[in-house]
C-alpha cells in the first residue's frame, strides 16, 4: 500500500457516512502492521476514481459452537479491541458502495455474513437494508441493543487554562445527581481536592497510563486482567496508536488527580469528528468512591463544553447498564446475520431462529 493509498483512506475515514475510529488507517493499518492478532484481518476496498469503501472481515467459525465457518466482522482482534466494526463509507455513493461490498464479501463457508456492532440508526443503516433488500439478500436481526452515546449540542468553547472537575450530569435525575455528589465528597476525603488535567498533547501519557493500568486489578493475569503491559507487543501497539492519532491533535487524554495520587486517567481518538472512547483505568484504592463514574462523568462534560459540537460515542458495552446510564443520548447497536451464499446459506439462515430457540430451551432445562 502506497502513501497515497493510505492518504486516500484517510481522507473516506475523515468524510465517512459513519464515521469509525477502528476503520480509520491511523487505527486499523497500524494494528495489522504491529499486532500478529490482525494477521487474520482481510480488507475489501471499494473504489473507482477515488476510494469510496473499507470493510474489514475474517473467516472463521460462526459462532464458538456453530459446526460452520462464515464471513465475520468480528474475528479475534476486532472483538477483543474494537467496539465498532461498521464499514467506512464514502456519503456520496453509500447505496451503491454497500451494494458492492455485499456483492464482493467471499462465499466462505457456509455463505453467511455476520455483521457485528453495525449502527442501527442513520444513513449507513439505511443503505445496508436498502442494498440488501435490492440484491435479495435475506437478513436476519440477531442482537439490537441501545448503546450510551452523547449527540453534537452546540458550537463548542475553548477549554479553558485551569480544568475544574465537572460532576453535575444535567440529564440525571436529583436523586442520582445527589448519590454522584456523596461519591465526589467521599473521594475528596480520601484523595484530596480533585482537579481535571488535559494531557493530550504529552507523549508522557501513554507511559502513565501504561503504568497505572498495570498496577491494579488488570495487571494480575489470574484475575483476568488484560493490562497491555502484560504484552510487550500490544503494549507497543497502544503506544504506536495515540502517537498517530496525537500527531493530528486527535488524542483526548484526561487524568482526574486527587493531591497525591492519579484517580482516573482515560484517552480517547477522534476520527471523522466523531470521538471515540478508547481505553481508561482507574487507581484501585479508590473504586470505593466509584472513581471509575466520577472520571467518565468528568471526561463527558469536558468534551460537551469542549467540543459540543462533535459527537462522543464513549464505546460502552450496553451490558455495563450503570455507566450507560451516565450518557444523555443513545443509539442503537445490532448484530447482523445476512445470506449473500446463495440456497444453503438461505434455507440455514431461515432455520436459525427456531435452532437458537430450541438450543436455549434446551439449556434452561439443563440449568434447572
Amino acid at each position: 500500500m502506497t502513501e497515497a493509498d493510505v492518504e486516500r483512506w484517510r481522507a473516506l475515514a475523515s468524510r465517512a457516512v459513519e464515521p469509525n475510529v477502528y476503520l480509520d488507517p491511523r487505527w486499523l493499518l497500524t494494528s495489522v502492521r504491529e499486532h500478529p492478532d490482525a494477521a487474520d484481518l482481510r480488507l475489501l476496498f471499494v473504489e473507482d476514481d477515488d476510494l469510496r469503501g473499507v470493510l474489514a472481515y475474517t473467516v472463521e467459525r460462526a459462532w464458538a459452537d456453530a459446526p460452520f465457518r462464515a464471513v465475520s466482522t468480528a474475528g479475534r482482534f476486532l472483538a477483543t479491541h474494537a467496539e465498532r466494526h461498521h464499514p467506512l463509507v464514502d456519503p456520496a455513493a453509500s447505496h451503491a458502495v454497500v451494494e458492492t461490498m455485499l456483492t464482493a464479501l467471499p462465499d466462505a463457508g457456509a455463505g453467511l455474513a455476520v455483521l457485528r456492532k453495525m449502527p442501527g440508526d442513520g444513513p449507513l443503516w439505511d443503505a445496508l437494508t436498502a442494498s440488501a433488500d435490492s440484491l435479495r439478500i435475506p437478513m436476519l436481526e440477531n442482537i439490537r441493543r441501545a448503546a450510551a452515546y452523547s449527540a453534537a449540542t452546540r458550537d463548542a468553547v475553548a477549554p479553558e487554562d485551569r480544568l475544574e472537575p465537572d460532576f453535575e450530569l444535567a440529564h440525571a435525575s436529583s436523586r442520582s445527581r445527589k448519590r454522584t455528589r456523596g461519591y465526589v465528597r467521599a473521594l475528596e476525603r480520601d484523595a484530596g481536592e480533585l482537579r481535571l488535567l488535559d494531557r493530550s498533547d504529552e507523549p508522557a501519557f501513554t507511559e502513565d497510563f501504561l503504568a497505572m493500568q498495570v498496577a491494579g486489578w488488570k495487571g494480575d493475569a489470574e484475575r483476568g486482567g488484560l493490562a497491555m503491559r502484560l504484552d510487550p507487543v500490544t503494549e507497543r501497539w497502544f503506544s504506536r496508536i495515540l502517537t498517530q492519532f496525537r500527531a493530528d491533535g486527535d488524542v483526548c487524554a484526561l487524568e482526574l488527580q486527587g493531591e497525591e495520587d492519579t484517580v482516573y486517567s482515560t484517552v480517547s481518538l477522534r476520527s471523522g469528528g466523531v470521538w471515540a472512547g478508547f481505553l481508561d483505568t482507574y487507581h484501585d484504592g479508590y473504586a470505593k468512591h466509584s472513581a471509575g463514574t466520577l472520571g467518565r462523568i468528568a471526561e463527558l462534560n469536558h468534551l460537551r463544553r469542549t467540543s459540543a459540537d462533535q459527537p462522543f460515542d464513549p464505546n460502552l458495552d450496553p451490558f455495563y447498564a450503570a455507566s450507560t446510564n451516565l450518557y444523555p443520548d443513545r443509539r442503537d447497536r445490532v448484530d447482523l446475520i445476512l445470506a449473500p451464499g446463495g440456497l444453503r446459506a438461505r434455507a440455514l439462515l431461515g432455520v436459525m431462529p427456531r435452532a437458537r430457540a430450541a438450543r436455549d430451551t434446551l439449556r434452561a432445562r439443563r440449568s434447572r
